[in-house]
């Protein structure tokens, strides 16, 4: 006889049946709507953080370029450097707890997708307004 426990219960055969019924029915269910923007999160959260990965590289490479070639680098891969700490860093962080929180299905999930969005938007619209005035 085939003994499974589940929570803290033993079932037998039938239990186990019922058991898998059930979790044949929940993963043919159609996907609740935030799973589409939790992967959105995730994948956006995986390409700024290899964005900033690679803006943090960069500024050391640019500022070691500029210290071999002039022999002092005075603000060289300050830019990027700001740009991956500023921009970056934070956009991945919220956007993964994002994800999180939307795969978790936490009551505050919406709530930090919003928050997350807004970040991006204020940090790239003001970015690009303060360019343009």
């Amino acid at each position: 006889m085939l003994q499974a426990s589940y929570r803290g219960f033993a079932m037998g055969d039938g239990d186990c049946a019922i058991l898998w019924l059930r979790r044949q029915e929940h993963e043919d269910a159609p996907e609740a709507p935030g799973s589409l923007v939790a992967w959105f999160d995730a994948a956006v959260a995986v390409l700024t953080g290899l964005l900033s990965i690679w803006l943090i590289y960069f500024s050391y490479d640019q500022a070691a370029h500029e210290k071999a070639t002039i022999g002092h680098a005075v603000d060289a891969g300050a830019i990027t450097y700001m740009a991956a700490v500023v921009y970056c860093i934070p956009s991945t962080v919220l956007f993964a707890i994002a994800a999180l929180s939307l795969f978790r299905n936490w009551r505050i999930a919406w709530t930090l997708q919003v928050l997350a969005l807004g970040w991006v938007t204020v940090t790239i619209g003001g970015s690009a307004l303060g360019y343009l005035l």
